[in-house]
Parts: C-alpha cells; structure tokens; sequence
C-alpha cells in the first residue's frame, strides 16, 4: 500500500504544482467557485465554544476582493515540504505582495487508498475517488478581515 499511496502523492503533488504555474487556469476555478459557491450565499459559522454564530454574505469573502484586482495573480503554497495533496490559496498583488485568501486546496481520495485500491477487501467503502476540495482555513483570520469590513453578524446565544 506504501507504494500505491507513495505513487499517488506524486501525482496529486505534480497536478497541484502544474495548476499552481498555470495561473490563467487557476484564476478562472477560483473565479466559477466564487460566482457558484460562494457569491451569492449566506455562510454561517456556529462557534460552539464561544456560544455564537457568525454570518456573512459570501460575496464579501476577500477571496471577491483579491478576484477583482486588477494586475495580481494567484498561486499555491505549499504549508509543508511533504504536503503532496494539499496547497494554501494565495493571491500576489501588483506590488509583488502575497496574501493569503484563507482558503486551502486539497486533492484527495474521498474515502482513503483502502478504498481505491481494493474496496470493501481493505474497507468498509467499496470505492474511492480523486476529489477536489476547497477548505475554509485562517478562520480568524477571515472573521478580523469581515469585521473590519462590518460585514460580519454575531449572534450570541
């Protein structure tokens, strides 16, 4: 199995580096999620152990901010050396400042290498397939950003 998942995190790894030097294609999938995904909802945290929820309109993500500047690209950044299936969103501004968009790109399989390779033999899930998620990350991060902003809504309870 070592050899298998060793094989699969080059791939994943050499995929995240290519869409990274492909700037163009990474801004129009950061584009299609922002308009799809996040523009046009409301998105809502419950902070259990502050006992409050936080709200926003998704449009007022700074990921909108960064999309619609003009003269900046995006890229991936690797959080670790050995972070094959997973890269930290970046924006660098005009003036060849980086920022962080707090948003993380992660290429992995839904239900684990068991899965893929051989089922409900090695699992408990018959098959397993390469997925493409988006993660939140820097949560107070986003939460400072939107509250300078004055977008952000706390309801304590």
């Amino acid at each position: 199995m070592d050899r298998e998942r060793n094989a699969l995190n080059l791939l994943t790894d050499t995929a995240l580096d290519r869409l990274s030097n492909n700037p163009t294609t990474l801004r129009n999938f950061l584009l299609q999620l922002y308009r799809t995904r996040m523009g046009g909802m409301d998105i809502i945290f419950n902070l259990t152990k502050g006992k409050k929820i936080l709200q926003f309109k998704g449009a007022e993500h700074l990921l909108g901010d960064y999309l619609g500047q003009k003269g900046g690209t995006f890229f991936l950044m690797k959080q670790r050396s050995n972070s094959y299936q997973s890269r930290f969103i970046m924006f660098r501004d005009r003036k060849g400042n980086e920022h962080r968009t707090t948003l993380r790109l992660r290429l992995v399989t839904n239900n684990g290498m068991g899965a893929l390779l051989a089922g409900q033999k090695w699992s408990s899930n018959k098959d397993s397939i390469l997925t493409v998620k988006v993660q939140q990350e820097d949560h107070s991060g986003l939460f400072d950003y939107l509250d300078r902003k004055n977008e952000l809504n706390v309801f304590p309870y």
